[in-house]
């Protein structure tokens, strides 16, 4: 047993010193991959496609700032779970529509990226600028900035920005081959000012076509069609989950073909925890014989229609604030509908018996002029929620979280909306004295503030 043991630690060991960081440019190619590694910054840099040639399972392509002019085309990169392939800036901020150093802008046909045959890959602090995209000519009715293609599993699609894109920002599609495809994480990214081509079909912010898909805390705005697609695409797509995302302004084409989020002839998508607002159209769109759909926690806010129901089955929309839509519920055949302990106002929710009416967003929402949705001391919302965790496959006060990443429920029992209301905030405080600039001189220990506070 022992000698296993040693093996299998030498084993770990050696494939540990094995990773290897490389490192890119605008400007590079000059020397070896060897010359162009390490885990500081060596000087000499690859370019873009000679440091991808350099990587193995494992390896980590350090991106340095600047423009990227070339097309990039991942093929053939296949990692595993604890050996993923990494590409990434070199330098990567905080804040998601923060100004981003590495930027990939190619004046050609779309896409700027593909990723094909291949599977755990991570791609992560990029601005894919699409502004020069489609000057070789756009298809008729398709096309992105970016494809996760045939015969892909596990990309990872992180802490990116995709903007100015003539067509959809990222589109996922699926071969027929019998390949397990999906699993893909798209997370963390800001996607805006998609859909600028004069055709407004398939101009979603991202397009999925596979099962088992995470989109997560995502910002998607000002898009012409949807801010997310899932369309099973002639196969069946399941259990994918969209949550703590914030679609703001989507559906904007004059044709209408769009909106929030479209679930389209899937099986068991979770729609949980997300934020929409200003959609023109319809916020949530379940369509087509879609199935066991859920709808928990999220919170619609100024839209034209916050949710739509077309001939589906067994929906669940289950602890959503519905506040300040035009229409606040359409239904168009659906069955099997669970509607319970939802918050809509002013106008009553429209399904169900089991919910409530609030007066005004002013009750509810600490701002939500300023994208503030989380929850008023005193709101009707708090703790009247339904408890769903076992809906979320989740475990109370550890692992079930609210759009900010806090622990639900947080009182006596789940609030209503993306947010769970958190006691204790820190007040307000207002300084009224002194009033001028007073100088104090340094013998004093303990300076008298006055003014006021009050809870947010």
């Amino acid at each position: 047993m022992k000698y296993w043991l040693a093996l299998l630690f030498l084993l770990f060991a050696v494939s540990a010193e094995a990773a290897t960081t490389y490192w890119a440019s605008p400007s590079g190619g000059a020397g070896t991959c060897a010359a162009a590694s390490g885990t500081s910054d060596p000087g000499t840099y690859r370019t873009f496609a000679q440091g991808l040639a350099c990587m193995a399972a494992g390896d980590t392509l350090m991106l340095k700032d600047g423009t990227y002019t070339t097309a990039w085309d991942i093929n053939g990169k296949n990692g595993t779970a604890s050996a993923y392939y990494t590409i990434r800036a070199a330098t990567i901020g905080t804040g998601i529509t923060r100004t981003r150093g590495v930027v990939l802008k190619v004046t050609a046909v779309l896409p700027m990226m593909q990723v094909q045959n291949s599977s755990y890959v991570e791609i992560r602090g990029i601005k894919f600028d699409a502004s020069l995209m489609g000057t070789g000519g756009l298809p008729t009715d398709s096309g992105a900035a970016i494809y996760l293609l045939d015969n892909d599993n596990h990309i990872r699609f992180a802490d990116n920005e995709i903007v100015d894109s003539p067509r959809a920002g990222l589109t996922m599609s699926r071969s027929d081959n019998g390949f397990v495809e999906g699993n893909h994480e798209i997370q963390n990214n800001w996607i805006h000012n998609i859909g600028l081509g004069s055709n407004p079909a398939m101009t979603h912010g991202i397009y999925v076509k596979l099962s088992t898909t995470l989109v997560e805390g995502n910002r998607i705005e000002d898009v012409a069609g949807w801010g997310i697609h899932a369309y099973n695409n002639g196969a069946v797509t399941s259990d994918s989950i969209f949550r703590y995302n914030l679609i703001k302004n989507a559906g904007t084409s004059a044709q209408a073909r769009g909106g929030g989020i479209l679930d389209f002839d899937s099986t068991g998508t979770l729609i949980y925890g997300n934020i929409f607002i200003n959609i023109p159209t319809w916020a949530l769109d379940i369509e087509q014989s879609a199935n066991n759909v859920k709808v928990i926690n999220n919170t619609f806010y100024n839209n034209a229609v916050a949710i739509y129901l077309g001939p589906i089955a067994g929906t669940q929309i289950i602890n959503n604030i519905l506040s300040t839509n035009t229409t606040q519920f359409s239904n168009n055949g659906s069955t099997g509908t669970t509607t319970t302990n939802n918050l809509c106002s002013p106008a009553a929710c429209g399904f169900g018996t089991s919910n409530q009416n609030d007066a005004s967003a002013a009750v509810t929402f600490n701002n939500a002029a300023g994208e503030d949705f989380s929850l008023k001391t005193g709101s009707t919302a708090l703790s009247t929620g339904a408890d769903v965790h076992t809906n979320l496959n989740c475990v109370s006060a550890s692992t079930c979280l609210d759009y900010a990443g806090h622990v639900r429920p947080q009182g006596a029992g789940w609030d209503i909306g993306a947010y769970e209301f958190i006691s204790g905030s820190l007040p307000v405080v207002t300084i009224t004295g002194p009033t001028s600039s007073p100088t104090y001189s340094t013998s004093l220990s303990t300076i008298t503030l006055s003014g006021t506070s009050s809870l947010p």
